[in-house]
């Protein structure tokens, strides 16, 4: 059922994946540089998060195993500069798919109120001016915030993902064969 329903979206043409579809092909196409930019800063922010998951290990060994109290400090350094390289960016990516963001807005914008500026004297009179003033906010933000969260979602957190699996791998590679290979078939 879920299937003939995923089937059906696809198909129909004002339907979820053709909105996708046409958002991307008219916003993303024209600012692919700047969503590269935002690509690239969400896997510097996996790749810490992977590498800190990585020596996570390594910090306890050397607290409780080792018991070096240099190593401990070296470790909590490395960890400190992976944190600030996370966070700066963290923070350049939000400012670039801000940035991308207002263009989408500004362009969304003026497009509504040169058609608004078409429209005849009858129009506005069956209107109450809130209405305009919602419709201008609110849709010209709405393909902003699909494409801000469809790009989130498949960068930062795919990206991600990727980095935690390749250190599990790492770590463990049986554990690992065990969790990828034979749990998800396990499942079903």
């Amino acid at each position: 059922m879920l299937e003939s329903k995923l089937q059906q979206s696809r198909t129909v043409p004002g339907g979820a994946f053709g909105l996708v579809r046409r958002l991307l092909t008219e916003y993303g196409t024209a600012r692919w540089k700047g969503y590269a930019v935002a690509f690239g800063l969400m896997g510097v922010a996996a790749a810490c998060t992977g590498l800190y998951a990585y020596l996570a290990g390594d910090i306890v060994n050397q607290a409780y195993v080792k018991r070096d109290l240099t190593g401990v400090v070296v470790a909590g350094v490395l960890a400190l500069l992976m944190f600030t390289l996370r966070g700066a960016a963290i923070y350049g990516q939000s400012v670039m798919l801000s940035r991308i963001g207002n263009s989408i807005v500004a362009e969304n914008q003026r497009r509504l109120f040169s058609k608004l500026l078409q429209q005849n004297l009858g129009f506005f009179a069956d209107h109450h001016s809130s209405e305009f003033i919602a419709r201008l906010t609110t849709g010209a933000a709405a393909a902003t915030q699909v494409l801000a969260l469809l790009i989130t979602a498949v960068g930062r957190d795919f990206f991600t993902l990727l980095a935690l699996v390749i250190v599990m791998v790492m770590q463990d590679p049986v554990m690992s064969l065990f969790a990828l290979a034979i749990a998800p078939p396990a499942v079903f």
